[in-house]
């Protein structure tokens, strides 16, 4: 893939699965004096998916039917301020004669610097450690900081919050899928690339957060952890990390074992495997449920899943017949054609 590069800047990205406590890092973050990390921008997927319909920046009218299409993403609404900040974006764009996607994803994140008055910027999109080589592209001197959480207490979340599928198994998968990427980048650029996990954050964060800070190169700062004092104006609208807004404590830590069943557990365990916990050092269930009770689970746990796609289909059609533009909006999204 030909991205342009910027070689000037040193971004900072937080980056793990979901519900791997990256929102608790990038606020902590964010409450440094010199650090700006802005939410979950997808630059990657679906934002540069948007090429497709417009292929190039060269122009004001591609830049606006590209604006027009960017406000059609969901997770744009969970962006701070942006209607603010694609403004401001958009006029750079217009100025700048080499206009391009990658130029885009810069302005951005420089804009979000500007506003909180930080020198140091970067995001957050949890699903950029599947395209941490793109970035590092992108942004060669970028400091990478991937957040890493027992996978049992990651599912537990994650089956309960709307957006996410209800599968044990295939969140089992992604977690999986996820550290893979992490480990096989950090092979390749060690200098570029940390790993935290969330239980070492949340039991020892003066420790842990003066190693990330020293890894990006910053100072540490005592306010640092007062970061939940302001928390709240970043996550309206998503109840899911409420948690935030509290001090650091343990309260999240061992969730999986709690509320989840010994064969959920147990499904869990036999997906990921043994090696994966004992790298990050997570325990495995002390009693393993046999294959009938495994085979019991993974058949519920797919019934389960396709109702909830199901119910995933009928709200989106239940949609549709409320808002007959709702067809054409996703159409416009998805490589449509746009009438000039």
């Amino acid at each position: 893939m030909d991205l342009q590069k910027f070689d000037d800047v040193s971004p900072v990205f937080v980056v793990g699965h979901a519900r791997s406590g990256t929102t608790l890092l990038q606020m902590i973050l964010n409450n440094h004096s010199n650090i700006a990390i802005y939410g979950e921008v997808h630059f990657f997927n679906p934002i540069s998916d948007l090429k497709s319909s417009v292929p190039n920046l060269d122009s004001d009218e591609n830049i606006d039917d590209f604006f027009q299409l960017l406000t059609k993403i969901k997770t744009v609404y969970y962006l701070p301020d942006y209607e603010a900040l694609f403004d401001k974006v958009k006029t750079k764009l217009k100025k700048d004669k080499t206009a391009n996607y990658e130029t885009f994803y810069k302005y951005l994140l420089e804009e979000y610097g500007e506003i909180e008055k930080a020198t140091r910027w970067g995001d957050k999109t949890t699903m950029n450690v599947r395209y941490l080589e793109e970035l590092l592209q992108i942004f060669p001197k970028a400091k990478i900081i991937h957040i890493v959480r027992n996978p049992k207490d990651v599912i537990a979340s994650k089956i309960r919050v709307p957006w996410s599928p209800n599968s044990i198994i295939i969140n089992a998968f992604k977690w999986k899928i996820d550290v893979l990427y992490g480990r096989k980048f950090a092979a390749k650029h060690k200098n570029s690339y940390t790993e935290i996990r969330y239980e070492d954050l949340v039991s020892s964060p003066e420790s842990e957060i003066k190693r990330l800070l020293n890894f990006i190169d910053e100072p540490f700062e005592d306010a640092i952890f007062n970061f939940y004092k302001k928390s709240q104006e970043y996550v309206v609208g998503e109840p899911w990390k409420e948690g935030v807004t509290n001090p650091i404590n343990l309260k999240s830590v061992g969730k999986g074992d709690k509320e989840l069943s010994r064969n959920q557990i147990s499904l869990i365990e036999q997906i990921i495997g043994k090696t994966w916990f004992e790298r990050f050092n997570y325990q495995l269930s002390k009693s393993n449920a046999s294959i009938i009770m495994l085979l019991a689970t993974a058949l519920e746990d797919v019934k389960d899943y396709i109702n909830y796609k199901r119910n995933e289909k009928e709200e989106k059609d239940e949609s549709d017949s409320i808002n007959p533009n709702g067809r054409q909006v996703r159409k416009l999204f998805f490589k449509a054609v746009i009438d000039r």
